[in-house]
């Protein structure tokens, strides 16, 4: 640093002397031309141009000097903070330095450490394979094979019963988790049939009977999507009759738990809608949808006559469904009566729309499937109960033959003690007759010959 700012001051010396020099060269110059005559007007410019050039010089100068004094501040603060920076440098050097021994010391210990709890567990898995070792040779002679087998049987059946437990479970979960395709597989169904719908209304327009046809097979499309068994689940003509005795013959019966049920009746409504669509002026329109609208009303004064809730077979609700093959006629006719349901609900009927039948039937589906495991969680706890209390019985009995067992111990024991306990006990006095010239082909073991002296 100091090196530099000398070599700038010789340059801004060099610099003023040159600027001397050219000065004085000037003065010389300008008394040389005055004695002269022949180049008057000539040495006059070039001093002036000289002159000028050294006045530019010295502007120069006085500019770079500026410039230097400047840049050397400039310089100076870059200093200042470049011997901040290292000493915040070496601060964090030294800090990192620290920091890793702390870091590098830490992993030493950790490694001890796992190294002791790994010798500690190695040294808890002996002692309790000892431990264990110890157990299972004090009882094998005491639990005899037969009662290892029977924990095992008694044991089995509750294995089994969790099993089929958590497959019921797994199951139903599996269940809720296909819903949100079920229900875009019945969005799917009612854009369907509604399509099926519109195009075959020309084709059964002004014939009854087709009509009717018609809206049951539609009916049972619905029934065949909605999960439900048929022949178990439902129905379709189900003969029956009411309390004056007259045969009725509605076209399904749904069934439920606790020996309930709904009825459904196709009710189809064509030829006046189908005219109101194809109708070109307001006046048609209007007219055409006032009876498809009384065509409406009309189905639900005869399907409430018929008294279908009143099946002396069936054991229904107190209200009927009608059923609507058609979602556009069924929107038409809301649009048109907004009393409409109330209208029918007083005659006890509840009109459906493909969409809403499906919808109803698939609640009526998850019902069952819910009664199903019910009875099978409630059959699963009772035997549950069962065999608990089975288990309770066997512990009982275990407890009584551990009881039987110590008793054996104790006359084990006794009788052992007898054998070799106490002066003139049986084996000593067996091996004294042996000694005295007893005839005998086998020996008694040098064990209990030991522990028989050492007692004596």
């Amino acid at each position: 640093m100091a090196k530099t700012i000398l070599m700038i001051e010789i340059i801004f010396i060099l610099i003023g002397l040159a600027a001397g020099f050219a000065i004085g060269y000037l003065f010389a110059k300008k008394k040389s031309s005055d004695k002269s005559s022949d180049g008057g007007i000539f040495s006059e410019k070039e001093f002036n141009s000289l002159k000028e050039k050294v006045s530019d010089l010295l502007q120069e100068n006085g500019s770079l000097k500026g410039r230097l004094e400047k840049s050397l501040e400039v310089f100076e603060e870059q200093r200042d903070e470049l011997e901040t920076k290292s000493e915040e440098l070496k601060i964090m050097t030294v800090e990192h330095t620290a920091v890793s021994k702390e870091n590098e010391h830490l992993q030493e210990r950790l490694k001890e450490q796992l190294k002791d709890l790994e010798k500690l567990d190695e040294r808890f898995k002996k002692e309790f394979q000892n431990v264990a070792n110890t157990i299972l040779k004090q009882n094998s002679k005491e639990f005899s094979e037969a009662n290892q087998k029977q924990v095992g049987e008694i044991l089995k059946p509750l294995k089994v019963k969790i099993k089929e437990f958590e497959e019921k479970i797994d199951k139903s979960s599996q269940e809720r988790n296909t819903l949100k395709g079920e229900l875009q597989k019945m969005f799917e169904l009612n854009q369907k049939m509604s399509e099926e719908a519109s195009n075959l209304t020309r084709a059964l327009k002004g014939d009854s009977k087709a009509q009717g046809t018609w809206g049951e097979l539609i009916l049972a499309k619905v029934l065949e999507r909605s999960g439900l068994v048929e022949g178990i689940e439902y129905k379709q003509e189900d003969f029956s009759s009411n309390q004056e005795g007259s045969s009725i013959r509605p076209d399904v019966v749904v069934y439920l738990p606790e020996d309930k049920h709904i009825i459904i009746d196709s009710k189809v409504t064509l030829v006046a809608y189908e005219q109101w669509v194809g109708a070109d002026t307001e006046e048609e329109k209007l007219l055409f949808s006032k009876q498809h609208l009384e065509s409406v009303k009309r189905h639900i004064k005869q399907l409430g006559d018929k008294d279908y809730q009143f099946s002396v077979k069936h054991n229904s609700p107190e209200f009927i469904l009608m059923f609507m093959p058609i979602e556009a006629a069924f929107s038409a006719a809301i649009q048109m009566d907004s009393e409409l349901f109330t209208y029918a609900w007083d005659r006890k009927i509840v009109i459906v729309s493909p969409s809403t039948l499906l919808a109803t039937l698939r609640t009526v589906a998850s019902i069952w499937k819910q009664e199903k495991q019910n009875k099978n969680v409630a059959r699963i706890a009772e035997e549950s109960g069962r065999l608990y209390d089975k288990f309770v019985n066997f512990l009982e009995d275990f407890e009584k033959i551990r009881k039987s067992l110590d008793q054996s111990v104790k006359a084990y024991d006794g009788a052992f003690n007898k054998l070799t306990s106490g002066k003139g006990n049986l084996i000593k006095r067996a091996q004294d007759i042996k000694a005295l010239g007893a005839k005998a082909s086998k020996s008694i073991d040098q064990s209990l010959l030991d522990q028989s002296v050492e007692s004596e």
